[in-house]
């Protein structure tokens, strides 16, 4: 069995998943500077444009290229996993569609590396800034090659958080308003931008302190957590269990401290 987490391995897979998101990215840009974008509901509130798929189809062409025996778990071609001896891609060619559709400027491309049940690499690509984020197991995260850390902010009411809804599922929604509704008051600030990914990217360098959601699906995720932990974060599902591509909710922090808070006060 290849040893991914060697440093030579790590280095390969951060190319690969670098020069997939800045190839995919071209197209990407060219259908955001169209006069309007087409899209489709795909399921019930759920939206896709021929840009998701075309980005998605380019990351996996190029991801083949270096690792062609390799599964994919991906947002918009589904799940193949016929090797598990081998890296599992788990890929969002754009978080954010809705904002992509509307020309909303908060989007971006996420790529993780999966192996041997955990997330061993992560990679986020913000276009419209030209922000990168990278980061892998032990060896930290990045911003456009620099290397970052978590804020250190430990007052929780300094604190901002971040949160999503998934539209289509009532129940979640209402459930997660009263979770809002226990947070909002005990902190500074929260966002809902429409961007899982982005957000936990935001959360991992310091412009926001963490990141919660209910039903988010691998794709929306998994870049985000190796970016978190990678900088000096915790993430675990709401209840402060260990968070597995099964898990049904997430929640990031910055630190221990301001986790363990946000536990108490979701699980309330």
């Amino acid at each position: 069995m290849i040893n991914y987490l060697a440093k030579s391995n790590i280095r390969k897979i951060n190319n690969a998943m670098k020069r997939a998101a800045l190839s995919s990215s071209k197209i990407l840009m060219k259908s955001y500077n169209k006069k309007k974008i087409d899209a489709k509901e795909k399921t019930k509130k759920e939206w896709v444009t021929e840009t998701d798929v075309a980005v998605e189809k380019i990351i996996i062409k190029e991801l083949l290229n270096d690792y062609p025996n390799s599964n994919f778990m991906a947002e918009e071609s589904g799940i193949n996993i016929s090797n598990e001896n081998e890296l599992t891609w788990i890929i969002d060619p754009i978080d954010g569609t809705n904002n992509f559709i509307t020309k909303y400027p908060y989007f971006c491309i996420s790529i993780a590396a999966y192996f041997n049940e955990e997330i061993i690499a992560g990679c986020i690509y913000n276009p419209l800034n030209n922000e990168l984020f990278m980061a892998s197991k032990n060896l930290g995260s990045t911003l456009n090659g620099k290397p970052y850390s978590v804020s250190e902010e430990t007052k929780f009411s300094n604190l901002i958080y971040g949160t999503g809804f998934v539209i289509s599922n009532p129940k979640s929604v209402r459930r997660n308003m009263k979770n809002l509704d226990k947070i909002i008051y005990n902190i500074k600030s929260f966002r809902r931008t429409g961007s899982a990914a982005l957000d936990l990217a935001n959360a991992s360098c310091g412009r926001q302190h963490g990141y919660w959601q209910l039903l988010l699906r691998p794709w929306d995720y998994a870049a985000g957590v190796v970016l978190v932990r990678e900088a000096g974060g915790i993430v675990t599902d709401i209840k402060g269990d260990k968070l597995t591509l099964d898990s049904d909710s997430l929640l990031a922090s910055n630190n221990i401290k301001n986790h363990n808070k946000m536990i108490k006060i979701l699980n309330s």
